[in-house]
C-alpha cells in the first residue's frame, strides 16, 4: 500500500501555476520540476512548501477538514508552514522555492 501511495503521488496530474489555484483551495503542483504543496487562502495569498514528506519521500495530500498536509504513507501531519504536527516525520516539509 505504501508503494502505491508513493508512486501514485508522483504520477498524478498536477497544476503548474499558482494562478490555476482558486482561493480557498489547495493542490499538489509541479513547478519547475518540483512537487509543491500549495494552499491559496481566501485573500489570495499562497502558502507553499515542498510536497515531499521528509520521512520516506511520499507526496502529501491536503486535509480539508483540518487544513493540514497529511502523508498517506505513514500518517505524518504538517501545518500550512510545513511544521510537523504529528510524526513519524521529525523534520518539517522543505522549502518550495521554485527557481
Amino acid at each position: 500500500m505504501v508503494g502505491a501511495h508513493l508512486v501514485g503521488g508522483y504520477l498524478s496530474r498536477k497544476l503548474h501555476s499558482f494562478d490555476e489555484l482558486p482561493p480557498g483551495q489547495a493542490a499538489i503542483m509541479r513547478i519547475d520540476g518540483k512537487h509543491v504543496a500549495a494552499y491559496k487562502d481566501d485573500e489570495g495569498r499562497v502558502h507553499s512548501v515542498s510536497a515531499v514528506c521528509p520521512h520516506m519521500g511520499c507526496i502529501v495530500g491536503w486535509n480539508e477538514t483540518d487544513r493540514t498536509w497529511d502523508c498517506p504513507c505513514h500518517g505524518s501531519r504538517f501545518g500550512l508552514d510545513g511544521e510537523v504536527m504529528h510524526g513519524p516525520a521529525t523534520a518539517p516539509l522543505g522549502s518550495a522555492s521554485t527557481g
